[in-house]
């Protein structure tokens, strides 16, 4: 609970500390944003997750403020991940994360980088395992210019969650892979 506070306490100063730059009329603008994405993740470690688990679907949402190159957001990710076997223990995994994102670029085609980091709840339906803990993570991705307010973009990344009751207490890793759409306000 500690950890969803903190990263919605993040999420509320970005955007207050925005809108309030824009009320003053001060030169500091900043642009609003909202993206939705859909697609795969795959899992990568530890192993008997990458044996016993087949690539599902996953959705994303994004929002956040952007200034110049860099932007803050809080991004939602839900991960759904198939068991290789007939007992169904499907496992699921949902992270809720700061991101840093940087676009070093400013045309039609625009290549970014992220990083982030923040809560992860991972749980197995019928196998009784859940857990709540600390991840982190980091990608890249190219955003299409489509409309004054839209892009479309396709984006890669790697998530890593402190997971404990593994079966050899390794970090849980998966790489999503999504496309997806995002608005500017």
């Amino acid at each position: 609970m500690k950890y969803k506070l903190s990263i919605a306490f993040v999420a509320f100063l970005a955007l207050s500390t925005a809108a309030s730059a824009q009320r003053s009329g001060s030169n500091r603008s900043f642009d609003y944003f909202a993206s939705v994405a859909l697609g795969s993740a795959y899992p990568f470690a530890p192993d008997s997750f990458d044996e016993g688990y087949k690539p599902g679907f996953g959705m994303m949402v994004d929002v956040g403020v952007k200034k110049s190159i860099a932007q803050l957001s809080a991004n939602f990710d839900y991960h759904f991940f198939f068991a290789d076997s007939p007992v169904p223990d499907d496992l699921n995994m949902l992270t809720i994360f700061a991101h840093l994102k940087v676009n070093p670029v400013e045309s039609t085609a625009r290549p970014y980088i992220f990083v982030g980091g923040g809560y992860v709840r991972y749980w197995a339906v019928d196998l009784n395992i859940y857990e709540n803990v600390l991840g982190y993570g980091g990608g890249a991705g190219v955003e299409l210019e489509i409309g004054r307010t839209r892009r479309l973009f396709l984006e890669g990344k790697h998530i890593s969650a402190q997971t404990r009751k593994t079966e050899d207490q390794a970090n849980t890793q998966i790489i999503p892979v999504r496309i997806g759409l995002t608005w500017i306000f």
